[in-house]
Protein backbone atom coordinates (compact mmCIF):
# COMPACT_ATOMS: atom_id res chain seq x y z
CA UNK A 1 0.00 0.00 0.00
CA UNK A 2 2.68 2.64 1.21
CA UNK A 3 4.36 1.78 -2.40
CA UNK A 4 1.54 2.64 -4.01
CA UNK A 5 1.37 5.99 -2.47
CA UNK A 6 5.06 6.37 -3.57
CA UNK A 7 4.65 5.59 -6.86
CA UNK A 8 1.79 8.16 -7.59
CA UNK A 9 4.14 10.57 -5.99
CA UNK A 10 6.56 10.13 -7.72
CA UNK A 11 4.17 10.02 -10.94
CA UNK A 12 2.39 13.43 -9.83
CA UNK A 13 5.21 15.39 -7.51
CA UNK A 14 3.40 17.69 -5.32
CA UNK A 15 2.18 21.08 -6.43
CA UNK A 16 1.51 18.89 -10.24
CA UNK A 17 -2.38 19.75 -10.34
CA UNK A 18 -1.59 23.26 -9.24
CA UNK A 19 0.84 23.51 -12.47
CA UNK A 20 -2.28 21.77 -14.85
CA UNK A 21 -4.43 24.20 -13.25
CA UNK A 22 -2.57 27.21 -13.70
CA UNK A 23 -2.08 26.46 -17.43
CA UNK A 24 -5.29 25.72 -17.97
CA UNK A 25 -6.26 29.39 -15.99
CA UNK A 26 -3.30 30.68 -18.74
CA UNK A 27 -5.15 29.51 -21.45
CA UNK A 28 -8.33 30.48 -20.58
CA UNK A 29 -7.05 34.35 -19.83
CA UNK A 30 -5.10 34.47 -23.04
CA UNK A 31 -8.22 33.49 -25.17
CA UNK A 32 -10.36 35.60 -23.27
CA UNK A 33 -8.27 38.73 -23.55
CA UNK A 34 -7.68 38.17 -27.66
CA UNK A 35 -11.06 37.20 -28.01
CA UNK A 36 -12.34 40.32 -26.11
CA UNK A 37 -9.34 42.59 -27.97
CA UNK A 38 -10.48 41.51 -31.09
CA UNK A 39 -14.37 42.42 -30.46
CA UNK A 40 -13.47 45.62 -28.95
CA UNK A 41 -10.92 46.99 -30.73
CA UNK A 42 -10.94 45.05 -34.28
CA UNK A 43 -14.34 46.37 -35.82
CA UNK A 44 -13.11 48.62 -38.10
CA UNK A 45 -11.16 45.77 -39.52
CA UNK A 46 -11.92 43.62 -42.61
CA UNK A 47 -13.46 40.19 -42.21
CA UNK A 48 -10.25 38.53 -44.16
CA UNK A 49 -7.46 40.25 -41.74
CA UNK A 50 -9.31 39.81 -39.05
CA UNK A 51 -9.45 35.52 -39.34
CA UNK A 52 -5.85 35.73 -40.05
CA UNK A 53 -5.53 38.00 -37.06
CA UNK A 54 -7.15 35.16 -34.92
CA UNK A 55 -4.94 32.18 -36.11
CA UNK A 56 -1.94 34.19 -36.13
CA UNK A 57 -2.60 34.93 -32.02
CA UNK A 58 -3.68 31.16 -31.89
CA UNK A 59 -0.27 29.89 -32.63
CA UNK A 60 1.39 32.84 -30.21
CA UNK A 61 -0.88 32.25 -27.55
CA UNK A 62 0.32 28.49 -27.61
CA UNK A 63 3.82 29.30 -27.65
CA UNK A 64 3.87 31.80 -25.06
CA UNK A 65 1.92 29.56 -22.85
CA UNK A 66 3.09 26.19 -23.32
CA UNK A 67 6.67 27.02 -24.18
CA UNK A 68 7.58 28.25 -20.71
CA UNK A 69 5.24 25.64 -18.85
CA UNK A 70 7.72 23.30 -20.47
CA UNK A 71 10.92 24.80 -19.68
CA UNK A 72 9.45 24.75 -16.00
CA UNK A 73 9.52 20.63 -16.27
CA UNK A 74 13.30 21.41 -17.10
CA UNK A 75 13.92 22.98 -13.77
CA UNK A 76 14.53 26.63 -15.07
CA UNK A 77 13.25 29.56 -12.87
CA UNK A 78 12.02 32.20 -15.50
CA UNK A 79 9.30 30.67 -16.73
CA UNK A 80 7.22 31.30 -13.23
CA UNK A 81 8.12 35.02 -13.76
CA UNK A 82 7.76 35.09 -17.24
CA UNK A 83 4.02 33.51 -16.65
CA UNK A 84 3.30 35.67 -13.89
CA UNK A 85 4.30 38.73 -16.43
CA UNK A 86 2.29 37.46 -19.56
CA UNK A 87 -0.91 36.93 -16.80
CA UNK A 88 -0.58 40.66 -15.17
CA UNK A 89 -0.57 42.17 -18.74
CA UNK A 90 -3.61 40.14 -19.76
CA UNK A 91 -5.43 41.02 -16.34
CA UNK A 92 -4.52 44.88 -17.33
CA UNK A 93 -5.22 45.06 -21.08
CA UNK A 94 -8.66 42.80 -19.53
CA UNK A 95 -9.51 45.87 -17.43
CA UNK A 96 -8.67 48.29 -20.20
CA UNK A 97 -11.15 46.13 -22.64
CA UNK A 98 -13.50 46.94 -19.89
CA UNK A 99 -12.95 50.23 -19.47
CA UNK A 100 -13.41 50.83 -23.44
CA UNK A 101 -16.08 49.12 -23.71
CA UNK A 102 -17.96 50.39 -20.98
CA UNK A 103 -16.93 54.39 -22.14
CA UNK A 104 -17.51 53.21 -25.69
CA UNK A 105 -20.70 51.38 -25.15
CA UNK A 106 -18.96 48.89 -27.99
CA UNK A 107 -21.36 45.87 -26.85
CA UNK A 108 -21.41 43.42 -24.34
CA UNK A 109 -18.27 41.93 -23.46
CA UNK A 110 -18.40 41.98 -19.63
CA UNK A 111 -18.73 37.80 -19.44
CA UNK A 112 -16.09 36.85 -21.36
CA UNK A 113 -13.56 39.70 -19.58
CA UNK A 114 -15.08 38.39 -16.31
CA UNK A 115 -14.17 34.75 -16.69
CA UNK A 116 -11.10 35.73 -18.35
CA UNK A 117 -10.04 37.92 -14.83
CA UNK A 118 -11.03 35.53 -12.93
CA UNK A 119 -8.78 33.01 -14.09
CA UNK A 120 -5.77 35.52 -14.85
CA UNK A 121 -6.10 36.16 -10.89
CA UNK A 122 -6.38 32.00 -9.95
CA UNK A 123 -3.32 31.32 -12.64
CA UNK A 124 -1.24 34.04 -11.31
CA UNK A 125 -2.09 32.81 -7.88
CA UNK A 126 -0.68 29.49 -8.81
CA UNK A 127 2.28 30.28 -10.16
CA UNK A 128 3.48 32.81 -7.36
CA UNK A 129 2.50 29.89 -5.26
CA UNK A 130 5.42 28.06 -2.79
CA UNK A 131 4.02 24.65 -4.48
CA UNK A 132 4.76 25.29 -8.24
CA UNK A 133 8.30 26.49 -6.80
CA UNK A 134 9.04 23.23 -5.27
CA UNK A 135 7.48 21.37 -8.16
CA UNK A 136 10.22 23.62 -10.05
CA UNK A 137 12.74 22.81 -7.59
CA UNK A 138 11.76 18.85 -8.05
CA UNK A 139 12.44 18.95 -11.83
CA UNK A 140 15.64 20.73 -11.12
CA UNK A 141 17.19 17.86 -9.14
CA UNK A 142 16.15 15.36 -11.61
CA UNK A 143 17.57 17.24 -14.36
CA UNK A 144 20.85 17.69 -12.40
CA UNK A 145 21.28 13.76 -11.67
CA UNK A 146 20.31 13.21 -14.86
CA UNK A 147 23.25 15.20 -15.76
CA UNK A 148 25.37 14.09 -13.90
CA UNK A 149 24.64 10.55 -14.39
CA UNK A 150 25.47 11.43 -17.95
CA UNK A 151 28.78 12.74 -16.99
CA UNK A 152 29.97 9.88 -15.29
CA UNK A 153 29.22 7.59 -17.86
CA UNK A 154 31.03 9.82 -20.54
CA UNK A 155 33.87 10.22 -18.56
CA UNK A 156 33.78 6.08 -18.10
CA UNK A 157 34.88 5.36 -21.14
Amino acid sequence: MAADGQRVRALLPPGSFRFIGSIICSVIALVSTCASAILVFGQGLSSDFLAKLIVLMLFVGVFLVFHPNFRITRGAKWPLVYMSVLLLSCISLLLIVLAWSYLHDTGNVGVGVFVGLIAGVIGLWGYRSRALEKLRAHFDQIWKEECRRREILRNSR
